[in-house]
């Protein structure tokens, strides 16, 4: 009996050999859980193959409350299907069999039991390719709302701490299910779990709200019940849940263009499929999303269409943005898988080329909404000396810098904003600049280097350079062993230019980020100086360079005392009460005058000297208070002055004691061959503008005159203070030295000579007391000559005793309103008279006249067009001279004003106007009212317009508390310029006007 129930069950299976030979074949138990593998809800099972009559069992276990289970054979034309609870079905014991001769075996149970229930594929032929899937249902939950695909469940409102359920019943087959939560307002989280309620810690997908959405998207889902759970972390209201499956189809791609902006529907069904075609050279490709949703996944891929598994991510945000370097040239493919519904999502892809970067030229960079990164080459000469690359911004930005090749990773010598190499290979070197997104920079590189071959440096030998612009000139010097110090001198006339520098290397040639020493101009002195104590022996190096062309003397010395070259001004000395500084200097022979002096520093309108110095000067020999061949101390004063005619050929020593402390003052020594080397010229008739110094201070200049002159004067007047003025032919003027002397009882001294000489004539200034404001004017001439008068220009520092009548021409266009001649100043008895087209006499009628006035004016009303000539004559000192045609007044007495003018504002409350004439091509317009001395009391405005007088409409005011107030003009248009110095109360106020 045992024997032929084998046989009849089991039929072909293992034991069919025991039983076509009678043989008796042991019975199978029946199979338990643990001897079967066990399904999971939902699952499938594929590709399951098998011989005719055999059998292959599978466990499921179904949870309580479940309406039907649905077990499922796809492919099964060669199958039957067996079901049973709790135990093996066979073919006479089951709950359920489906044996039909088609292509799907199905088995449906209603209120399964809970528990294992066991599944059997058994062969009716041999079998391959079969796929079971086993999907229990749960029974309908009165508290959870069933979705339908695409159908969205509107107004749902939850109050705090509450969450809703629903479900949606997911077919075989789908490649992707979307849960999105849209619309409404209050704080929510978004569960999703397959065929159970999610909770936080046991759910497949977890959503929070972003930007107003909350999505959960489950690639390939499995097929049955999908839950989906909507808590509310504060109360909700109004909002829309739509549960979506679909097969998702490949969508068709869409080629983008290099930098733009290529916009599209996004859908968490539906990917996105992009491509970008990458030319070779290509160094960078950078890949961005904007707009919502804000979560979305990028995947590229060269060759091919990208999938999450075989692809790069590029970023999962829609705020972010990923780059490549060096991308593979050819196609590139973009895939887009939102997780959220939106129409406004946009897509770019940005190629980045090698941009080309010439040295010394800056590329500038303007703020865009994204961040970037661009690329450069430089090429990098062999003699290259150092090599510099600068970003600067408001904020940093990231760069790296590599020879040969690109790379993202900076060198050891790069900051964030910085690179520097010191004597870089020659060859490409390549730059990546990230520039963060709403970010201007400008980018700069530097290559220095020099045309120039290395100048050996002798030992105290000045040397006189041109260093062109972008060049860098090396000087070589060998310090010899036992130097107690080694001193390097830069010496540039000034204005020297501002960035002009030397810098000083022991052993190797220096570079502006590589230097033991670096001195730079910046401030108004002429020298630069690097000194070391006890230098190393051997070989240094200085080099020079300059942001224009700079003309310069170079000298390295170790001589002690420190000595002075001619011409050379020391930098300034500052010093304590009793201390001495001594210095030598060479003396050639034929010199015809030594002149060593100690003079100020000026900073702008301002002097900076301070305290009180001797000057001693001696012969071979250091001098002391006894023993001297000058000694200049001029009490109370740092400024002080040996001249020395016809000195004797030899070193000379010059020694400055502090009396007191002292600061900010300047040592020169110069040798001259003869009288007139190395003194600054004056330009007939034109005056030297704003004079200023302290007591002690000796200015002097020449003025060549041609033969055949009736005079040669010259004069001093205005400002404040006083002055010794001393006149000389052929040689320096001093006070035992002279053909004029004009005593300082003020400053309007005046010398005149008649009939003089041709040659050189000399000028010396020497102060009584501290200066300034101060004008300057030599002029010879006949007394026929005519001077121009340049439209509202003024001629200062005018005076006469009533003999000399001066001349003057202008030329007034055609279609001008008004010809204004004014003359200010201190007028004992003036007379002007003005014609066209012939110089005035005498005899004509007198345009205007004043008797012991301050100023005067001759008008004419709509003068004809041509030359109009201007008679001067009478007795006046210090008078100003301005023709103006068809000046705007607003209101009277405006006075004309030069550059540079340094001028008293007349005591007393109330307006007082003046106008400057500013030429094209100006960078600054600078005007101020500075009280004199600086903490004077009371109060002033200060207002300027271009064009007409600023009464109640202006360019720029000024209202500061106090007297010092200004206005800067920047590019300032070319034109006459009204200004208004308001007192409010004031005593001495002085009003400085200049432009650049």
């Amino acid at each position: 009996m045992r024997r032929s129930l084998m046989c009849a069950v089991l039929g072909a299976l293992m034991f069919a050999s025991a039983c076509d030979r009678g043989e008796e074949a042991p019975v199978p138990e029946p199979a338990t859980h643990a001897e079967v593998p066990l399904l999971t809800q939902g699952e499938s099972r594929q590709e399951l193959s098998g011989i005719s009559g055999g059998e292959t069992v599978f466990g499921l276990e179904v949870p309580a409350g479940q309406s039907k289970l649905t077990v499922t054979l796809a492919n099964a034309t060669n199958v039957d299907l067996y079901v049973k609870y709790g135990a093996q079905p066979t073919l006479t014991s089951y709950t359920c069999r489906s044996k039909t001769t088609t292509d799907t075996e199905q088995c449906v149970i209603t209120a399964p039991t809970a528990g294992m229930w066991f599944i059997t594929v058994r062969g009716t032929a041999a079998f391959t390719g079969v796929t079971l899937t086993a999907v229990a249902t749960p029974a309908p939950d009165p508290s959870v709302v069933a979705l339908t695909s695409a159908l969205p469940v509107t107004g749902i409102s939850i109050p705090a701490d509450e969450t809703r359920y629903y479900t949606l019943d997911v077919p075989a087959g789908q490649g992707r299910v979307a849960f999105e939560l849209t619309g409404g307002t209050g704080d929510a989280v978004l569960l999703a779990n397959f065929a159970a309620k999610p909770w936080p810690l046991s759910a497949d997908c977890t959503g929070n709200l972003r930007s107003g959405t909350a999505s959960c998207v489950i690639n390939q889902p499995r097929a049955g019940t999908w839950y989906v759970a909507v808590q509310a972390k504060s109360a909700l209201a109004n909002y829309k849940l739509q549960g979506t499956f679909t097969p998702v189809a490949e969508a068709a791609e869409v080629v983008l263009a290099d930098g733009q902006w290529m916009p599209f529907a996004s859908t968490p069904t539906q990917d996105a499929m992009f491509r970008i075609d990458v030319p070779v050279d290509q160094v960078g490709l950078t890949m961005e999303l904007s707009g919502a949703p804000d979560v979305a996944d990028v995947y590229l891929k060269t060759k091919g269409r990208p999938t999450p598994t075989d692809a790069r991510f590029c970023t999962g945000s829609t705020s972010s943005s990923c780059s490549y370097y060096t991308p593979e040239p050819g196609p590139w493919y973009v895939r887009v898988r939102s997780n959220a519904t939106a129409s406004d999502t946009r897509v770019r892809a940005t190629l980045a080329p090698i941009a080309p970067l010439a040295p010394g030229e800056s590329q500038t960079l303007t703020a865009v909404p994204q961040s970037r990164t661009l690329y450069y080459r430089l090429d990098v000469p062999a003699d290259a000396k150092g090599l510099t690359v600068t970003a600067t911004s408001g904020t940093s930005v990231g760069l790296a810098l590599r020879p040969g090749s690109w790379s993202a990773s900076a060198l050891s010598t790069c900051n964030q904003n910085r690179c520097t190499v010191t004597k870089p290979q020659a060859g490409g070197w390549f730059i990546t600049l990230n520039v963060a997104a709403n970010t201007a920079a400008t980018l700069l590189a530097t290559v220095e280097r020099s045309d120039l071959a290395t100048m050996e440096l002798a030992d105290t030998a000045p040397v006189s350079v041109s260093v062109p612009i972008n060049t860098r000139q090396y000087f070589r010097f060998e310090v010899p062993p036992n130097s107690e110090q080694v001193v390097f001198d830069l010496y540039a006339r000034l204005p020297a230019p501002v960035g002009a520098s030397m810098l000083v290397q022991y052993g190797r040639e220096p570079t502006t980020f590589d230097a033991a020493c670096a001195r730079s101009y910046g401030s108004p002195t002429e020298s630069r100086r690097c000194v070391f104590t006890r230098p190393a022996a051997g070989t240094w190096y200085a080099m020079v360079t300059s942001p224009v062309p700079l003309t310069a003397t170079v000298r390295a010395t170790t001589a002690q005392p420190y000595p002075l070259f001619s011409g050379w001004m020391e930098p300034a000395l500052t010093g304590t009460q009793n201390s001495e500084r001594l210095w030598t200097v060479d003396v050639p022979a034929g010199t015809s005058d030594l002149l060593v002096q100690l003079s100020e520093v000026m900073n702008g309108w301002d002097v900076w000297s301070q305290g009180d110095v001797a000057l001693l000067v001696r012969r071979e020999g250091i001098p002391n208070s006894a023993d001297s061949d000058c000694k200049s101390d001029v009490p109370d004063a740092p400024l002080e002055t040996c001249a020395i005619a016809n000195p004797q050929p030899g070193r000379w020593y010059i020694l400055a004691r502090g009396k007191t402390d002292f600061s900010n003052v300047q040592l020169t020594a110069t040798t001259s061959a003869t009288p007139a080397d190395e003194v600054e010229a004056l330009e007939n008739g034109v005056a030297r503008v704003n004079l200023t110094g302290k007591v002690g201070a000796y200015r002097l200049w020449k003025l060549d005159i041609p033969a055949g002159q009736k005079r040669v004067e010259f004069d001093v007047s205005g400002g404040t203070g006083s002055l010794d003025l001393y006149v000389q032919s052929g040689t320096r003027p001093s006070p035992t030295n002279t053909v004029c002397h004009a005593a300082p009882a003020s400053t309007g001294e005046r010398c005149v000579i008649d009939q003089p000489q041709a040659g050189t004539w000399f000028a010396l200034v020497r102060a009584a007391s501290d200066f300034s404001g101060v004008y300057l004017t030599g002029r010879y001439s006949q007394d026929t000559d005519v001077a121009p008068l340049t439209p509202h220009i003024p001629v200062p520092n005018l005076t006469a005793e009533g003999t000399i009548p001066r001349l003057f021409a202008m030329d007034v266009p055609a279609g001008r309103t008004q010809l204004r001649v004014h003359v200010s100043g201190d007028l004992q008895n003036v007379e002007l008279r003005a014609k066209r087209a012939a110089v005035p006499t005498l005899t004509d009628t007198r345009c205007t006249s004043g008797l012991g006035s301050q100023s005067m004016d001759c008008v004419v009303s709509a003068p004809a067009a041509g030359t109009w000539y201007v008679l001067l004559t009478g007795k006046y000192r210090g008078a100003t001279l301005t023709g103006m045609d068809q000046l705007t007044q607003a209101v009277s007495g405006i006075e004309p004003l030069l550059n540079g003018s340094r001028i008293r504002v007349p005591a007393g409350a109330g307006s007082h106007y003046y106008v400057v004439s500013v030429p094209a091509g100006v960078s600054a317009l600078e005007v101020s009212t500075v009280g004199v001395p600086k903490k004077t009391s009371g109060s002033t405005n200060l207002y300027v317009r271009r064009g007409d007088a600023p009464v109640s409409t202006y360019d720029c005011a000024s209202t500061l508390s106090g007297t010092d107030d200004a206005c800067t003009l920047t590019y300032p248009q070319a034109g006459l310029w009204y200004i208004d110095a308001r007192g409010i109360s004031y005593n001495d106020v002085e009003l400085r006007v200049r432009h650049d």
